[in-house]
């Protein structure tokens, strides 16, 4: 239980790559199974059925995806924020990820993101989200941590 609260609510210390890819599947699993429950109780399911942009935008009126994205927030930023810590980088670093992606969300549901078709402005934030997304998950997945200790501790152990 304290490797649950120290991995997922305490934004402090260092995390190795195995822990946080443990962290991350778990994590996914229980929001995954949490949002699919509480879609079914709140009956407000939004399909990404066919790929068509209408259906995408019908995923931003998910409420219950939203509720759980608020609930499994900062555990995500307690768990990204220590792998960070581990590669010496301030956890504010997440932001990299966080910002383009909120970006793409603001533009894709705005009247700048288009009704049928996406508008470029839409198109190019959700590119940079992506590319944005891809490495990070490189830098948090696959890149070795300090050796030993730095400004946020000790070496995982």
């Amino acid at each position: 239980m304290n490797w649950l609260w120290n991995v997922y609510f305490r934004a402090n210390g260092r995390i190795n790559r195995r822990t946080w890819w443990i962290a991350w599947a778990l994590l996914l699993a229980v929001e995954v199974a949490a949002n699919h429950f509480l879609s079914v109780a709140m009956n407000d399911d939004k399909a990404f059925i066919d790929g068509t942009w209408q259906n995408l935008k019908d995923i931003f009126a998910d409420t219950s995806g939203w509720i759980i994205a608020l609930v499994f927030l900062w555990p995500n930023i307690a768990m990204n924020a220590k792998r960070f810590h581990d590669l010496n980088m301030s956890g504010w670093w997440w932001l990299l990820f966080v910002a383009p992606f909120l970006l793409g969300t603001a533009i894709s549901i705005s009247p700048y993101g288009g009704d049928l078709d996406p508008s470029p402005a839409a198109g190019w934030a959700e590119l940079l989200s992506g590319i944005t997304a891809i490495a990070t998950l490189i830098m948090l997945g696959f890149l070795r941590g300090m050796s030993g200790p730095n400004r946020y501790g000790p070496p995982p152990g």
